[in-house]
């Protein structure tokens, strides 16, 4: 199977480059699968609003973000260090801190919706 994964430099509306990320396309196997169960669970379990946002991102920081580069995360993981390193759990964590996260969650949807 080919790797249809591609890399984006995330910048910020000043031009600043932030970082760079390696993502998915957005119709990948496993995203279309994660999301059709989050719909499921959204219209059995009436999950909205923040708790429908929060299972959404987790589903694309899991199965759109591959990798990232000269990402530097201002929290410490549970030994005490600072961490640049991609894991679904970092990248949930960027996502999910205020505008930033959420204006980096969109830009991210619509790369991977290019690819």
């Amino acid at each position: 199977m080919k790797d249809k994964s591609k890399w984006f430099v995330y910048k910020q509306s000043n031009g600043k480059q932030v970082g760079c990320f390696r993502l998915k396309p957005f119709s990948n196997i496993e995203c279309s699968k994660a999301l059709g169960m989050l719909m499921l669970r959204k219209n059995i379990l009436g999950i909205e609003g923040t708790g429908f946002y929060q299972e959404f991102i987790k589903i694309i920081a899991e199965h759109v973000i591959q990798d990232w580069e000269n990402i530097t995360l201002q929290f410490t993981d549970k030994h005490g260090f600072e961490t640049e390193k991609y894991t679904p759990e970092n990248a949930y964590q960027l996502m999910a801190c205020g505008d930033i996260g959420t204006e980096l969650a969109v830009w991210i949807i619509d790369k991977a919706k290019s690819i």
